[in-house]
């Protein structure tokens, strides 16, 4: 009887031994999460005098070492079993006590795991043909995140243009606007804990571009003290009639220590600006329809002039000729600062 206890005792204790923590992600020892009730079975004694003690260490707030006798196999059950109640580690070691047998020791290491829980319900806006990344943050970043849906509820996030990474990460260009929400679950394979929740986002449309309100003018520098040795043939403020053609130009010519650069602005479809650099002269021609006028109608052409030392640019504005009376500007005037400011 005595050689039968021992080898069953051996045996448990192997057991014993093979569920220490050894950094797979399955391990019972893992699995504890706080607010969660625990039990697994640490050792099976087959007499009623067979004892386990716990020799150093301490089990978490809310854990306890119990003997309960199972009918079922006829041996006592030695329990780690309860509700955690804090988040940590907790290195212990118990005496393993058979009666009349040789006595063992079992080392473990207890991990209490917050419970893993998605914190949020609301993703921040998106902009449709913005990029977007935004990360669903949880309790602890060991987690892996899948999407789902109720049936006939929630939104698919491939069919707005972005996508879910496993470690919760929202992706993509949005293609489409609107308040939406979607579904996710997140799952630990460290203690086997999982989570679900109904995220929110809103996607707006596209940003408009609001007009830029022109400064007034100031007035015309001095080429002189510009340092430009340019001759200006056109007003900086521009009226054109809509559906004329029309062909002005702003530029009559340019010393030879200027160089006209690349022209830039929001030139229309239908208007050309043409940089002659053999003799300096800059014009510009087309024709804009009434509804482009009606729509706003403004556009600016903007000629950067080089010299040796300096970049200056030369701002001309277009405007749809009022049915009124017409304000008229100096030539040479500048829409913003003078030149070389």
């Amino acid at each position: 009887m005595k050689v039968k206890k021992t080898l069953a005792a051996l045996m448990v204790l192997l057991m014993v031994f093979c569920s220490v923590p050894t950094g797979a992600s399955r391990d019972p020892w893992s699995s504890m999460i706080v607010g969660e009730s625990f039990r697994y079975v640490l050792w099976k004694g087959y007499d009623e005098n067979d004892e386990v003690k716990l020799i150093s260490g301490t089990l978490p707030d809310g854990v306890e070492l119990i003997r309960e006798y199972n009918d079922t196999e006829g041996v006592y059950d030695f329990v780690i079993s309860g509700t955690p109640m804090k988040a940590g580690e907790y290195p212990v070691e118990f005496e393993i006590c058979p009666y009349e047998a040789m006595h063992s020791y079992a080392s473990l290491t207890l991990k209490v795991w917050n419970k893993l829980k998605i914190t949020v319900t609301r993703l921040p806006d998106a902009v449709v043909g913005e990029y977007y990344s935004q990360k669903i943050p949880v309790t602890y970043p060991e987690a892996e995140f899948t999407e789902w849906w109720n049936p006939g509820e929630g939104v698919i996030l491939e069919g707005l243009g972005l996508e879910l990474k496993s470690d919760g990460t929202v992706c993509g260009t949005p293609t489409k606007a609107g308040d939406f929400h979607f579904y996710v679950t997140v799952d630990s394979l460290l203690n086997l804990d999982s989570d679900e929740a109904r995220i929110e986002l809103k996607i707006a449309p596209p940003a408009v571009p609001t007009d830029t309100p022109t400064p007034p003018p100031t007035l015309p520098p001095s080429p002189t003290q510009a340092g430009i040795d340019a001759r200006f043939t056109a007003d900086s403020f521009i009226w054109y009639f809509p559906d004329e053609e029309f062909e002005l130009q702003l530029i009559g010519s340019i010393g030879d220590s200027v160089e006209i650069g690349n022209v830039i602005g929001d030139i229309p479809e239908g208007v050309k600006v043409n940089a002659y650099s053999f003799d300096g002269e800059v014009t510009v021609k087309g024709s804009l329809s009434a509804a482009f006028a009606e729509s706003g109608g403004a556009f600016t052409v903007i000629i950067p002039l080089k010299t040796e030392n300096a970049t200056y640019f030369m701002h001309y504005l277009f405007r749809p000729a009022p049915k009124g009376e017409m304000e008229a500007y100096p030539s040479g005037t500048p829409l913003k600062v003078p030149f070389g400011a």
